[in-house]
């Protein structure tokens, strides 16, 4: 590093005035819910917990309620082994909600035998499917659908060979997926049907309305179209709901004009399928794109809404013009907003906008997450690079603002100095794990190669990008996390679906700038959550204090810096910028503001003062200490 010993100088002249502070690690934004081995709370005596792959089923709402499968294992008895399903806000209150060991409520001799995929809304509802077991149960009657939450657990609404409403009894339950709940308790679930059906009308979308008894049909395979009626919907079994009932759905379609190259549609509307619109159809053309360029399909990994009512999808594009779409450039981000139809945001093969670089263009599938704001991000492969330095995430409103978040061969902040991100697969990106929030931050994991490692080594790192403070590391393999009071190394990462907390799904980050994830290391598996850092909060203790401003101030000056010497933007400098947002947040503690005393502030004045600054600083800075003297 390098420094501007003159600036260091006249900084350090005010540290005498206020005594050291220890630096603390991250342990308070970084706290357990359960670890491998501890007994969960409602857990038979002697069962412990034990972990399946997060990549699913580790999600968190927007009042940090976290909803997750454990296997609780019985170390006497190895053959004795139960999946359960806990939530709640905090170790103290991660509770069980049902277990392979419980009976179903009101069904005798009925046990949960696995779930399927759950999801909860902001006010704690859960909504999830379950393979059932036990002498209750037949192949005619092993499936389940529940609802429910910590305070009154989980009560059985369906159940495979039960009778579906508003058809005959002689069509029946057969299988249930997908579900979306949000806070009024408003729940759409894809069904699949049994009894007197075939291929042809055994799927549907169903609602179940807050205070209602059973579901209703909203969406069923066979039946007419809202926009034309020589049509009818095909396969229907998935939608994203938001907090305003907005629905979401990609469905087939049959029946007049309909074939194999234009039998699915996006529709966008409310629970009034009357309201709801076909936004677009394989075989249309797609929007902003050249004469003969259709949409061939739509990705349901892919497609999300918020809850402005704002949508994004991945389409994959094919086109009438024999060559003019290839395997480089078919596939594309398109957004739009309820009922209205889509523009495009981006498309594979389009320039990437990387600074310093040229003949650089998307490539490979776009993956995609959209923000309460309107944000979409999306991870992408890049062409004419080298394969060490070939991926990245962007993240845009308009194809004009799209701009690099993170990129491959990048400094990665909050790791050994020199080391990048990394992927040395040629066909894997260095990016995973994408979830937005409606303030812009994005969360994502990410390989990372150290100073002299060799090839085929790397490391993984959860990160975070805030537009304010830029990409802050959050864990490292490698790294340490406080395990109650313990500081543990980090062997591995991993962390739930990509999503952004408001369209009915889960997701695992939410507006509060909470994270729920899994971190594993030679003695301990457990689910941790952490936090978005706050402003001005070097050393990661919780609270922007004195101890941030002196670290800040000695390491002023310095280039190729990150967070722990005082670079609190991400610009890898620690200049007055870093500075300005430790002074606008000075007292500001995850537990709410903390007094600010007038020696603390006298001392940041006088560094302020003996700053070289551009016009206009003064100003601010006063302004801030007459809000600070407020605080005080």
């Amino acid at each position: 590093m390098t420094g501007r010993a003159g600036w260091r100088a006249i900084g350090l002249a005010s540290c005498a005035v206020v005594a050291p502070l220890a630096p603390v690690a991250q342990a308070q934004y970084a706290h357990p819910f359960i670890l491998t081995g501890q007994q969960p709370n409602g857990a038979p005596d002697g069962m412990l917990a034990f972990f399946f792959n997060p990549t699913r089923d580790l999600i968190i709402n927007q009042n940090d309620q976290v909803l997750t499968q454990l296997v609780l294992y019985d170390p006497s008895n190895t053959n004795h082994t139960e999946v359960a399903l806990y939530s709640g806000t905090s170790a103290a209150s991660f509770n069980l909600l049902a277990r392979a060991g419980q009976e179903v409520a009101g069904n005798p001799g009925v046990f949960p035998k696995l779930f399927g995929t759950f999801a909860i809304s902001n006010q704690g509802t859960i909504a999830v499917g379950a393979d059932l077991q036990g002498p209750g149960t037949t192949t005619a009657d092993n499936l389940g659908f529940f609802m429910g939450d910590v305070n009154s657990g989980l009560t059985m609404i369906a159940r495979k060979g039960g009778p579906v409403p508003d058809l005959p009894p002689t069509i029946t339950h057969r299988s249930f997926f997908f579900p979306s709940v949000n806070s009024s308790g408003l729940l759409t679930v894809g069904l699949i049907l049994g009894g007197a059906t075939n291929s042809a009308n055994d799927t549907g979308i169903y609602l179940r309305r807050p205070g209602a008894a059973d579901f209703e049909t909203f969406i069923r395979e066979s039946a007419p179209t809202p926009d034309v009626p020589a049509q009818t919907f095909g396969q229907a079994t998935l939608t994203r709901l938001n907090e305003h009932d907005d629905i979401l759905a990609i469905t087939g379609l049959a029946g007049a004009g309909i074939g194999t190259g234009n039998d699915s549609a996006i529709w966008s509307g409310s629970t009034n399928l009357g309201l709801l619109a076909r936004v677009a159809q394989t075989g249309n053309p797609a929007p902003g794109l050249d004469f003969g360029i259709q949409y061939a399909s739509f990705s349901a990994q892919a497609f999300t809404e918020n809850n402005t009512g704002a949508y994004a999808f991945r389409s994959t594009l094919s086109s009438v013009i024999a060559g003019q779409v290839t395997t480089a450039n078919d596939n594309a981000i398109y957004v739009g907003r309820r009922g209205k139809e889509p523009t495009l945001l981006v498309r594979e093969g389009d320039p990437a906008p990387i600074p310093g670089a040229t003949n650089v263009n998307y490539s490979g599938t776009l993956g995609l997450a959209l923000g309460g704001n309107g944000l979409v991000v999306f991870s992408s492969d890049l062409s004419n690079r080298s394969f060490l330095n070939n991926s990245g995430i962007f993240a845009g409103t308009t194809p004009t603002n799209v701009a690099a978040i993170a990129l491959e061969s990048q400094r990665a902040p909050g790791t050994p100095a020199g080391s990048t991100f990394y992927n040395d697969l040629s066909s894997s990106s260095a990016f995973s794990g994408i979830s937005v929030n409606d303030k812009g931050q994005i969360v994502f994991l990410a390989t990372v190669k150290y100073p002299g490692q060799s090839t085929g080594t790397t490391n993984k790192g959860l990160f975070v990008y805030d537009p304010v403070q830029g990409i802050i590391c959050l864990g490292r393999t490698g790294g340490t996390i406080d395990v109650n009071g313990q500081a543990k190394t980090i062997k591995d990462l991993l962390i739930g679906q990509t999503g952004n907390g408001e369209d009915g799904q889960g997701s695992p980050f939410n507006n509060n700038g909470t994270i729920v994830f899994q971190a594993s290391g030679a003695d301990f598996t457990g689910i941790f959550t952490t936090r978005v850092p706050l402003i001005g909060d070097v050393n990661l203790d919780g609270k922007v204090s004195f101890a941030d401003f002196q670290t800040l101030e000695l390491g002023f000056g310095l280039t190729d810096a990150d967070r722990a010497i005082g670079d609190l933007n991400g610009d890898q400098l620690v200049d007055i910028a870093d500075f300005k947002l430790l002074y606008n947040h000075y007292g500001d503690s995850i537990d709410g503001s903390a007094a600010v005393s007038p020696i603390e502030m006298q001392a940041l004045n006088t560094f302020a003062a003996s700053v070289p600054e551009p016009a206009g600083l003064t100003l601010l800075l006063a302004t801030c200490a007459t809000l600070r003297r407020r605080r005080t």
